[in-house]
């Protein structure tokens, strides 16, 4: 009888305790998926803020010439006063096309460039970026997007 009871006692705890286990499992998913989803909308925030910031700063490409199988861009971006908050949280990004024989226009290659907080004079700071092609060769590029990216 006592075997009994004490068998019994084991059952209902392994049951209780696997139960536990169990909702403790799935209150723990529960919470990554609510964090998961609270950081998608922050980062879906940030973007729009920094994307708003492109239309203010007007990033533009001056110039750029290959060197060694490297692309050499000169550019600049007006001169804002909150470039250090921008700076720790975007960048300028440089979408590189071109004409690949045989074919339409391909991107071949995206480089950034860090925002700078120093000026180079009163209306624009300038920056001299070298980026390399990922997508083709660097002497087939022959246009140059700019966009304004986010850090995550």
């Amino acid at each position: 009888m006592l075997k009994e009871i004490f068998k019994g006692l084991l059952w209902g705890l392994g049951f209780g305790l696997s139960t536990g286990l169990a909702y403790v499992a799935y209150a723990m998913y529960t919470l990554a998926a609510v964090e998961f989803s609270y950081k998608k909308d922050l980062v879906s925030m940030l973007e729009e803020e920094v994307s708003s910031y492109y239309e203010y700063i007007k990033p533009e490409v001056i110039d750029f010439e290959l060197k060694d199988e490297v692309l050499i861009i000169s550019s600049r971006s007006k001169r804002i006063d909150a470039a250090d908050i921008l700076k720790q949280s975007a960048f300028i990004k440089f979408y590189l096309f071109g004409n690949v024989p045989g074919e339409e226009e391909k991107l071949l290659g995206i480089c950034r460039q860090e925002i700078d907080s120093d000026h180079s004079n009163e209306e624009y700071t300038y920056y001299i970026s070298s980026c390399a092609t990922a997508l083709g060769n660097a002497s087939q590029v022959d246009r140059i997007s700019v966009a304004i990216g986010t850090k995550r």
